[in-house]
C-alpha cells in the first residue's frame, strides 16, 4: 500500500470515528523515547481512561511482556508479574 493511499485510509477512519485523533497525541509525544521512559502503556487513550477507570486501590496484574504498561500499573497501585520471551 502506498504512503498516500495509507494516509488517505487514515483520514476516512477519523472521519468514521474522531476519537482516532485522540491517540495520535500520546504516540507523537513518545517520539525518541520508549515507553518504559515515559511510564505509559501503548494504548490508545481510550482504553487508559477504561483501565484507569476500574483499577484497583490495590491488586495483582499478569502481563506477557513487560515496558510502559508494567510500569504504569505499578503506578497506579498494582502488583505486575510478567513474562519475557
Amino acid at each position: 500500500m502506498s504512503k498516500a493511499r495509507s494516509l488517505s485510509s487514515f483520514a476516512m477512519a477519523a472521519v468514521r470515528d474522531p476519537g482516532i485523533l485522540k491517540s495520535v497525541g500520546p504516540v507523537l509525544r513518545r517520539l525518541g523515547s520508549t515507553n518504559i521512559d515515559v511510564a505509559e502503556p501503548w494504548w490508545n487513550s481510550r482504553a487508559i481512561r477504561f483501565i484507569s477507570e476500574r483499577l484497583p486501590p490495590t491488586g495483582a496484574a499478569f502481563e506477557w511482556g513487560s515496558g510502559g504498561s508494567s510500569a504504569w500499573l505499578v503506578r497506579h497501585g498494582m502488583r505486575v508479574n510478567a513474562v519475557e520471551s
